[in-house]
């Protein structure tokens, strides 16, 4: 936000919040919420939801390994990684039941 040189009271005006929240969240004091995101993506063309969201959670994830860093070195590997199954998303086949029954 302050890449764009936006002023607080601008950004609070455009979000519908206060300044003081429009602060902290240039400040990175505040999460980005679902709400907030979907606000931000309405505010700034160009920008969608989920960026803002997939920022919030990449910031939140560098900070968590920087507060777990010795942790982590204690954790052991469970299941390697080429046995971890997969999971298939998709929509579900129909069932072929009905198709013998005639």
């Amino acid at each position: 936000m302050k890449e764009h040189r936006i002023s607080q009271r601008a950004l609070a005006a455009a979000l519908k919040v206060t300044v003081v929240t429009a602060h902290q969240l240039q400040n990175g004091d505040r999460r980005v919420t679902p709400q907030m995101a979907v606000r931000l993506e309405k505010a700034m063309p160009g920008t969608s939801a989920l960026e803002w969201l997939d920022m919030q959670a990449r910031m939140e994830i560098a900070q968590a390994r920087a507060e777990l860093q010795d942790t982590l070195g204690e954790i052991p590997v469970l299941v390697p990684v080429a046995e971890i199954p997969v999971l298939k998303t998709g929509p579900k086949k129909a069932s072929s039941a009905k198709s013998r029954r005639g």
